[in-house]
C-alpha cells in the first residue's frame, strides 16, 4: 500500500524517485491540476517520491539525489532547469537514472527527444525500464544536453516575448528567426581542436550533442559508429547553408567542408571571436561569453528513453 505525505510517498522496498520541479517555469499551473496523477503514475514504477520544487536549489537537490542513491531522477522544467539538474549530476561519482519532463515556455530538450509538450501525455511516454546512455557537454563552467549555438539567429531566439511564447509555442521562435534574416551578419571566429583548426568569416556557429538520440519519424536514431558531437560552421549569410547538416546527421562523414559551410565530429574544442567578445547559447539560453572551452563526458549519463514521438512534435503547442 503506498502512503502520501505533501513531500514524501513511502512504500514497504524503496527504489527512490526524485521529483525536481521548476515552480516558477511557464507550465506550473499544469503542474499543480495534474500533481496527483503525475504521482500516482510515479508510484506504479517507484516506492519513494521525494518533490523539490524549489527552482534555486535544482542543482543542489541533483546533487544530493546522487549522493543519497536515489534510483532515479525526474526533472519537470524548461531547459534552464533541465541542465541545472544535469549540472548537479555531472560530476558526482554514482548518477541515478534520468528522465526529462516538459515544463517550462519552449522546452527545446524535450522537443529533441520526440516527447509531447504535454506534461501527463509526455509522462505516460515513459515505462522507467529501458535507457541509453547520453553525453554531457561541458562549455567553460555550463553544463548542456544537445545544442551550443552562437550567431545572429541564435540571439533572435531569445527576443520572442513570453507572450508570444505562451500563445504561439515553437511559432514564435520561427517569426522571430524569419524577422531577422536581413540582418544577419558574419563574424570572425577562431575555433580549434585535436583535428581541426578553422579562423574565418562565420554566420553562425552550432554544435550538437546526441544527434543520434534525437527522434526522426522511425524513432531514435541510434548511430553505432558515432563520434564527437557534430560542429557546423556556416561560411556566410545565408541560412539555407545550414540546411546540410540535416543530411551529415544521417551520413558517416567525419568531416565536409564547402565554400559555404563547415561540418565536423569533434569532441574537445575551443572556440573565440578576436574582435570582440560574444555571447553564446546552451540549449536554448544565453550562458556566457566567448572564448569558450567544451568538452564532452562521453555516455555520462543513463537518461529513460521514451516510447516513439514523431518528428512534428517539435512544433507543438502545450496544452
Amino acid at each position: 500500500m503506498v502512503k502520501y505525505r505533501e513531500r514524501f510517498i513511502v512504500r514497504d522496498s524503496m527504489r527512490k524517485v526524485m521529483l525536481i520541479h521548476n515552480s516558477v517555469a511557464g507550465m506550473e499551473k499544469r503542474f499543480i491540476r495534474q500533481r496527483e496523477d503525475i504521482l500516482t503514475y510515479l508510484s506504479k514504477y517507484f516506492d519513494a517520491i521525494e518533490i523539490k520544487s524549489e527552482e534555486e536549489l535544482s542543482t543542489d537537490c541533483a546533487r544530493r539525489a546522487c549522493r543519497e542513491g536515489f534510483d532515479s531522477v525526474v526533472a519537470i522544467g524548461g531547459d534552464g532547469t533541465l541542465d541545472a539538474v544535469v549540472a548537479g549530476m555531472a560530476e558526482e561519482e554514482f548518477r541515478p537514472k534520468l528522465c526529462f519532463l516538459p515544463g517550462g515556455t519552449f522546452n527545446l530538450i524535450c522537443r529533441m527527444m520526440g516527447l509531447p509538450m504535454n506534461l501527463k501525455r509526455a509522462l505516460h511516454r515513459y515505462n522507467f525500464e529501458k535507457t541509453v546512455k547520453m553525453h554531457v557537454g561541458k562549455a567553460n563552467d555550463r553544463y548542456f544536453s544537445f545544442i551550443l549555438s552562437i550567431g545572429v539567429l541564435s540571439e533572435e531566439i531569445h527576443n520572442v516575448s513570453r507572450k508570444d511564447k505562451k500563445t504561439y509555442g515553437a511559432l514564435a521562435y520561427a517569426v522571430n528567426v524569419l524577422k531577422a534574416l536581413p540582418a544577419i551578419h558574419t563574424k570572425e571566429i577562431l575555433v580549434s581542436s585535436k583535428d581541426l583548426e578553422y579562423h574565418g568569416e562565420v554566420g553562425h556557429l552550432a554544435y550538437i550533442l546526441n544527434q543520434n538520440y534525437i527522434y526522426f519519424r522511425d524513432g531514435i536514431f541510434n548511430k553505432e559508429d558515432y563520434s564527437g558531437g557534430l560542429l557546423m560552421l556556416t561560411k556566410d549569410k545565408s541560412v539555407l547553408t545550414a540546411l546540410p547538416v540535416l543530411a551529415t546527421v544521417l551520413a558517416k562523414q567525419k568531416k565536409m567542408e564547402r565554400n559555404t559551410y563547415m561540418i565536423a565530429r569533434v569532441d574537445d574544442f575551443d572556440f573565440e571571436t578576436p574582435e570582440s567578445e560574444t555571447e553564446f547559447d546552451l540549449d536554448g539560453d544565453l550562458a556566457g561569453k566567448t572564448p569558450v572551452h567544451v568538452q564532452v563526458l562521453r555516455e555520462h549519463l543513463d537518461v529513460y528513453l521514451p516510447k516513439k514521438q514523431g518528428l512534428f512534435a517539435f512544433f507543438g503547442k502545450k496544452s
